[in-house]
Formats: structure tokens, C-alpha cells, sequence
């Protein structure tokens, strides 16, 4: 449990060194996750460790950033 507790969740955002990304899957046990950057969202996932990640919070879905647009 404590594990899970300190991995990020799937679908939130993280900083790494690469860039701002969103998890898509995580293995607590092992402490990685695997990343999609948001400047790069045609490349393959990247795997980080969670020390290696800034958590920055849930991730906006599809319809929230249609309607940042539409204001």
C-alpha cells in the first residue's frame, strides 16, 4: 500500500527531465512509470522511476481542454 501511495497515478501529470507528460501505467513494487510527453505524443511512452518525477496533479481530460478552447 505504502507503495502504491508514493507512485503517481495513471493519468496524471508529471514533470521529468524530458518534459511534462501524463502516466499512462505505473508498477508500484518496482516504483516506474511509464510517461507520454505532452510535446512528443507520436513517440513511444517512456519509462522513469518515480524518483526521477515531479508529480504535478490530475491531468485534464479531452472534454476540459475543448472547453478552455471554446472560452
Amino acid at each position: 500500500a505504502e507503495e502504491i501511495r508514493r507512485t503517481p497515478a495513471v493519468d496524471s501529470q508529471v514533470k521529468t527531465e524530458d518534459g511534462i507528460g501524463t502516466v499512462i501505467s505505473v508498477n508500484p513494487l518496482a516504483g516506474t512509470i511509464r510517461v507520454v510527453l505532452k510535446d512528443s505524443p507520436d513517440t513511444p511512452p517512456k519509462q522513469y522511476h518515480r524518483s526521477e518525477v515531479t508529480p504535478l496533479g490530475k491531468a485534464p481530460k479531452a472534454t476540459e481542454k475543448a472547453e478552455e478552447i471554446q472560452d
